[in-house]
């Protein structure tokens, strides 16, 4: 039964605008930085802008479009058939969305050296190495975003939900991140790993210092945690689903 739901949502996405959107997200992210600060501070804003909105914006995009093709399609016909075990269905889900999140993310990477090498921009903060530790960081620090989604897109509009994380993450995160209670506010993690990282603030200011891993396996520790929390609350829901619309 696990692999048939894994084969039916990989249809779903087949027919979707999902490598569209994993393709244009990292692209926005550039064009962001180039025009906020330009050849000299391309790495550096490129940096900021993917930990601080497109990568969380990536994972939510990829749920969205999928949110959306349930409507549409009343959830399909696995459903007209027979029983379907809820918490397998929203799983299989979560599988996907991780699977689509990280493959923009290695294309978010690799765009960015491809830019990098043409703009021949001169910085002391970037290496491959670094780059990729920084992109599978951002990645998994933006994973608890996942089951909180599917929650919450049951009570509000996918669109709305996402502009309301982008600003939250945009405006309020960099403010707590600077504050001894980021742990508690899962927003902040994109913010930290840059900052632990690449040594950029969450305001965006750029400072000397070196990549502290141990830092980092904190952050991703915690998003962990909370995408495992939000994921049993979840299957809570899943379980009353006389309570949980799941987009039928």
């Amino acid at each position: 039964m696990w692999a048939n739901l894994l084969k039916s949502e990989k249809l779903k996405f087949k027919f979707s605008h999902t490598m569209i959107t994993v393709f244009s997200l990292p692209l926005l992210c550039i064009f962001f930085a180039l025009i906020f600060g330009g050849p000299y501070l391309f790495v550096q804003q490129s940096i900021f802008w993917w930990q601080g909105v497109f990568s969380m914006l990536m994972v939510e995009l990829v749920a969205v479009i999928n949110i959306s093709l349930e409507k549409k399609a009343y959830r399909g016909f696995n459903i007209k058939t027979g029983e379907l075990d809820e918490k397998l269905f929203l799983r299989a889900k979560s599988v996907w969305y991780l699977y689509y999140s990280f493959l923009g993310m290695l294309i978010q990477i690799v765009i960015f050296l491809i830019f990098r090498i043409l703009l021949s921009s001169v910085d002391n903060i970037q290496s491959i190495y670094r780059m990729f530790i920084f992109g599978f960081s951002c990645w998994l620090s933006s994973i608890w975003v996942i089951p909180l989604h599917l929650i919450v897109a049951n009570y509000i509009n996918g669109t709305v939900l996402l502009i309301i994380n982008a600003a939250i993450s945009l405006i309020a995160a960099p403010f707590v991140a600077m504050t001894g209670m980021w742990e508690l506010f899962p927003y902040t993690y994109g913010y930290k790993t840059g900052e632990y990282i690449y040594n950029i603030k969450p305001n965006g200011v750029a400072i000397n210092g070196y990549m502290d891993i141990s830092r980092v396996i904190i952050v991703l520790l915690a998003s962990v945690i909370f995408f495992l929390l939000f994921s049993v609350i979840l299957g809570y829901y899943a379980d009353r689903n006389t309570s949980m619309k799941l987009w039928g």
